[in-house]
């Protein structure tokens, strides 16, 4: 069984759930926070039709958010899009 680059963030999160793995000004995201909240994003673009290899565009700034849209949709095998919200 092949692993694929979101397992060794979940090893990573088990090993060491309180580790901060994200901080942007004051916020900040612990890798246990962090798979929780991709697994329930993630589940979320499921009920809405994402599926695999689908692209998901993220219009957003850069945010612990951002972030989060971005590795659930790698979670669920979609191909995350980032769009620069500043141009247009």
């Amino acid at each position: 069984m092949s692993e694929k680059f979101f397992d060794y963030y979940g090893k990573y999160a088990q090993e060491t759930p309180d580790k901060v793995l994200l901080r942007i000004d004051e916020n900040e995201l612990t890798y246990g926070e962090f798979m929780e909240k991709t697994a329930v994003l993630g589940s979320a673009m499921k009920k809405t039709g994402i599926a695999a290899n689908d692209k998901v565009g993220i219009c957003m700034p850069n945010s612990i958010e951002w972030y989060l849209v971005y590795w659930s949709a790698v979670r669920i095998g979609a191909q995350p899009v980032p769009m620069d919200p500043q141009s247009g």
